[in-house]
C-alpha cells in the first residue's frame, strides 16, 4: 500500500512540472511592443536619439475597418549618452514595459552610419529580444522622419516598408539583408557589410540603393544598376533588367530595347599575383525582350546577335563601374572576394592584409547574354 502511494505521489510531482508554464511570462497587454526603431545623433544636445514606433492596439481593427497610418501608431523619441540610457528615458514615459521582440525594422541615420555603428550593433547583438530577421537600413537624413512616413496603404506603416523590401528581394531587385547577415558580415574579415539605403521624403518611403561599409563606417552608396550587378556577381541573382540601343546608326534620341534575365550562371575565380591578385567573373544570362521601342525584325538572327553583343557590353560596363567604385573610392570588399580567396587560396589569403590587397587587385567580368524570347509584335 505504501509503495502504491509513493508511486502515485511521484507521478503527481512529475505532472506538476509539465504544468509550470513559462516562469517569466508576461501578458502581451502588459507590454509596449515596438515594431520599428531608429537611431541618430540629436541635433539639440548631440547625444544619441532613439525613436520608436509603437502600434496603438485599440485603433487597429481587422479587415478594412481599422484606422490606417500615423493615427494607428505612436512615434516617440528620447536621447541619452548611449542606447541604454535613451531606452531608460523612453521607459520612464510609458506605463508598460518596452518590448523589442516584435521589432521588424532598424533605421540608422546616414550621419550616424558614417560616424560608426559598432556602438549600435553591440547592445542589440547581446540582447535576446532582438530578432535576427529584422531589416536594418540606412536612411538619408533623419531616422525619425522615416518612422513618421505615412504611405496610407497599410494600417501600420512599418508593414508597408517590410512588404516593399520583401517583394523587391523576391523579384531580385533589392538585396535581402537581415540583421543576422549584418552581424555575420561584420564579424567576418573576408567581406564587408552592407545595408539597404532608403529615403523618407514628404512622408513617403523609397528604396534608394545599397549602403556600403568599411569596418563599421559607411563609405558610400551603390545605385540601382550597380546593386543589380553586385547581386549577379556575388549572389547569382537575376537582378533587374538592361536597356540597350537596338538600332544601328541612330539619329536623335536613342531607341531602346529592354532585356529581363530569367536564368543566370556565374563562374568566378581568383588567382594570386604576388601580393596582388586577378579575379575573373563569367556571367551567362538567359532572358526575354520585354519591350522594344525601335523597328527591328527580331526574326532575323543577325539582329538578335547584334542585340546580344550590346547586352554583353552593357553588363560588362556596369560591372566595371562597380569594381572601380568599390576598389578606388570605397575600398570595400562587398563582393566577397575575400571569401573566395580564403576558400580557394588559403595559403595565400591574409586576413590582416586583405583590406589593402582588395583595392590593388585586377577584377574583370565577361558577360554572355542569350535572348530566348522577343515577344509578339504588331504590324
Amino acid at each position: 500500500m505504501m509503495e502504491k502511494h509513493r508511486i502515485t505521489c511521484m507521478v503527481l510531482l512529475l505532472a506538476m512540472t509539465l504544468l509550470s508554464g513559462c516562469w517569466d511570462s508576461q501578458e502581451l497587454e502588459h507590454r509596449t511592443s515596438v515594431v520599428a526603431f531608429g537611431i541618430e545623433r540629436s541635433q539639440t544636445n548631440g547625444q544619441l536619439m532613439l525613436t520608436i514606433q509603437v502600434p496603438i492596439a485599440q485603433k487597429i481593427m481587422g479587415g478594412t475597418g481599422g484606422i490606417k497610418g500615423q493615427e494607428a501608431i505612436r512615434v516617440m523619441s528620447a536621447t541619452g549618452k548611449d542606447l541604454r540610457e535613451a531606452t531608460a528615458h523612453l521607459q520612464m514615459r510609458l506605463n508598460q514595459e518596452l518590448f523589442f521582440g516584435h521589432a521588424r525594422i532598424l533605421v540608422i541615420s546616414e550621419e550616424m552610419a558614417r560616424e560608426g555603428i559598432d556602438k549600435i550593433l553591440d547592445p542589440y547583438r547581446r540582447s535576446p529580444q532582438i530578432r535576427r530577421l529584422m531589416w536594418p537600413m540606412v536612411v538619408k537624413g533623419s531616422s525619425r522622419e522615416l518612422l513618421l512616413a505615412n504611405p496610407k496603404i497599410e494600417q501600420i506603416p512599418t508593414i508597408f516598408i517590410i512588404d516593399l523590401l520583401r517583394n523587391g528581394a523576391r523579384r531580385g531587385l533589392i538585396p535581402d539583408i537581415t540583421l543576422g547577415k549584418v552581424f555575420n558580415d561584420y564579424s567576418d574579415q573576408s567581406i564587408e557589410m552592407t545595408m539597404n539605403y532608403v529615403l523618407a521624403k514628404d512622408k513617403e518611403f523609397k528604396w534608394h540603393g545599397l549602403a556600403v561599409f568599411r569596418d563599421d563606417k559607411l563609405r558610400g552608396r551603390l545605385i540601382d544598376d550597380e546593386v543589380w550587378s553586385l547581386l549577379q556577381l556575388r549572389d547569382d541573382k537575376i537582378a533587374g533588367q538592361m536597356d540597350v540601343s537596338c538600332e544601328q546608326n541612330q539619329k536623335g534620341p536613342k531607341k531602346l530595347a529592354t532585356f529581363r534575365p530569367k536564368e543566370i550562371q556565374v563562374k568566378k575565380s581568383i588567382t594570386p599575383k604576388g601580393n596582388s591578385y586577378r579575379a575573373q567573373y563569367h556571367v551567362r544570362l538567359e532572358g526575354d525582350i520585354i519591350e522594344s521601342r525601335c523597328q527591328v525584325d527580331f526574326s532575323q538572327s543577325k539582329n538578335i546577335e547584334r542585340l546580344q553583343k550590346e547586352l554583353n557590353k552593357e553588363g560588362e560596363r556596369r560591372a566595371k563601374r562597380l569594381f572601380a567604385k568599390l576598389q578606388n573610392e570605397y575600398h570595400s570588399d562587398v563582393l566577397g572576394l575575400g571569401k573566395l580567396a580564403r576558400a580557394t587560396q588559403p595559403n595565400w589569403w591574409n586576413a590582416k592584409m586583405w583590406k589593402k590587397t582588395f583595392s590593388e587587385g585586377y577584377i574583370q567580368a565577361t558577360y554572355d547574354v542569350r535572348i530566348r524570347r522577343t515577344g509578339m509584335e504588331m504590324h
